[in-house]
């Protein structure tokens, strides 16, 4: 968890898919990206996590509905990443800002991106559910 408004989109259960943690970074895994990420964020031009699945390109955002300043660079990279990915591979993506989805707080790219990389975004892999989160190696 980053601790980005923790009350949307998390489970206090820790047996959850959608528990954050204790506290912001509390896991080992999740400081250790954080330090990485802050000591390297100068020379960053783009952060981009995956997830699976769905075959979005999900632009901060999670937790507010008004879009960010940077929403028009968000705009643009998100036309361009799922145009590329259909003259590719001939997959539709969908272009949206992760609230659209539905609301979500503590994720990586939209703390990477308050700490001012502009260019962060999520990937929702194929497929939109043969496969669900079990796609095959060779979709990946």
């Amino acid at each position: 968890s980053s601790g980005i408004n923790a009350e949307y989109g998390v489970s206090s259960n820790p047996c959850s898919d959608v528990y954050p943690g204790k506290q912001a970074f509390s896991e080992k895994n999740t400081q250790a990206m954080r330090d990485f990420l802050l000591k390297h964020k100068s020379n960053l031009a783009l952060y981009l996590s995956f997830h699976s699945y769905s075959q979005l390109f999900l632009k901060p955002i999670g937790f507010d509905i008004n879009p960010p300043k940077d929403s028009a660079v968000h705009d643009a990279a998100g036309a361009a990443a799922v145009n590329a990915i259909y003259q590719t591979h001939g997959m539709a993506y969908k272009n949206i800002r992760s609230v659209e989805l539905y609301p979500t707080s503590g994720s990586s790219a939209d703390w990477i991106y308050l700490e001012g990389v502009t260019n962060a975004y999520t990937i929702e892999l194929r497929d939109t559910g043969r496969y669900g989160f079990r796609l095959p190696t060779s979709q990946i």
